[in-house]
């Protein structure tokens, strides 16, 4: 009763901390970041793949070298190649102190950033991203590891 189209596995309800969505395939093939069709014809059954390892990222979102930001917009951005995979994408918010942490990251390469204020969703825009790339700050997060960063805030640009 699926409607024909395209799909996506994007999350999997009730995973521990520990747990992530390593993977999504269909017959011999990875689909996960391209996701999958269904059609009228004969559909080949989707296998979802769920590993324990999963990784955090912590840290510390600053204004200066001094001064901590507290309520910045902080996103976890999978590296260029997967960013149409949505599943990979992990937002947060620094507290008080400018700390924020992110749990259930799969291993891989990412890209942290912190915004002073975004739209919402708007990391998951290419061409919002591409403005921003360079301030991104490149992190490796390890199977069952924590990743430690400082990111700096990218401003909100007033038009004028």
């Amino acid at each position: 009763a699926v409607l024909e189209g395209r799909y996506r596995v994007a999350t999997v309800a009730g995973l521990g901390p520990d747990l992530y969505l390593a993977d999504v395939r269909q017959g011999a093939m990875s689909v996960f970041d391209s996701g999958f069709g269904v059609s009228t014809r004969s559909n080949d059954p989707i296998q979802v793949v769920i590993a324990s390892g999963a990784g955090t990222v912590e840290g510390v979102v600053r204004e200066s070298a001094t001064k901590a930001f507290p309520g910045a917009n902080v996103v976890l951005v999978p590296e260029a190649s997967r960013r149409e995979n949505l599943a990979l994408y992990f937002p947060a918010t620094s507290n008080a102190s400018g700390r924020f942490v992110i749990r259930g990251v799969p291993p891989g390469d990412y890209k942290l950033f912190a915004w002073e204020s975004i739209r919402p969703f708007a990391y998951q825009n290419a061409a919002f991203l591409a403005k921003h790339e360079e301030r991104g700050l490149t992190v490796h997060v390890g199977q069952g590891g924590t990743a430690s960063a400082e990111v700096t805030i990218i401003p909100v640009v007033e038009k004028k």
